[in-house]
């Protein structure tokens, strides 16, 4: 073998030897940060948030958008989706419609609610791996199915309520909780607002 042959050899067996030293000093803890670091899921009427759809990139936009989440360029009469109330209290039982609706201050519907309300959703969803309008719908939904109270309003409205929970999925201790609202017209059914408050 040559000089220069074994001084290479040499040099590629170094190299070798160095970088399995750093593969082991720099490999963090196996499971480290699924010990350390607490994973959470919202939890309502003993359900969990699921996501029926995965996160995209798209999340941020859709977390400071200006139009709600499949209205752009649709007019208030627009549905985006429904769901059945259950008949508590001065409640009868039904369906109610969330339509597009007005994004003002003192609008309705789906776009009221983003207009009024995706900081306080987005507050709820932001342990979740979903985004604020997944939130929003959910809990929407869990709440007219199994309201924790029900009451006619003198606005011609009906007002159902619920909590909603910030668990940690691993010891099941509950970090937050808000009281959901949801209002919708006592005659043609159509979602007014729906937002979290904190107790």
């Amino acid at each position: 073998m040559t000089i220069t042959s074994r001084i290479r050899y040499r040099s590629v067996t170094v190299g070798c030897i160095l970088a399995a030293a750093l593969s082991v000093t720099l490999a963090p803890p196996a499971q480290a940060s699924e010990v350390d670091t607490p994973q959470y899921v919202a939890v309502m009427n003993g359900q969990e948030f699921q996501l029926t759809a995965p996160v995209n990139s798209d999340n941020a936009s859709r977390a400071s958008a200006t139009t709600a989440p499949g209205c752009a360029g649709k007019d208030a009469d627009w549905r985006i989706n429904a769901f059945r109330h259950k008949e508590f209290g001065d409640a009868p039982s039904g369906v109610a419609t969330l339509k597009c609706g007005i994004g003002t201050e003192d609008g309705w519907g789906w776009s009221h609610i983003a207009y009024g309300h995706t900081s306080d959703w987005s507050v709820v969803a932001a342990p979740t791996p979903g985004t604020w309008d997944q939130m929003a719908q959910w809990a929407i939904e869990q709440t007219l199915l199994a309201p924790a109270a029900a009451k006619a309003q003198k606005n011609e409205t009906y007002r159902y309520t619920a909590p909603v929970e910030i668990r940690d999925s691993q010891t099941g201790e509950v970090a937050a909780e808000w009281l959901v609202l949801v209002s919708f017209g006592r005659v043609n059914q159509n979602i007014i607002t729906a937002y979290p408050v904190t107790y």
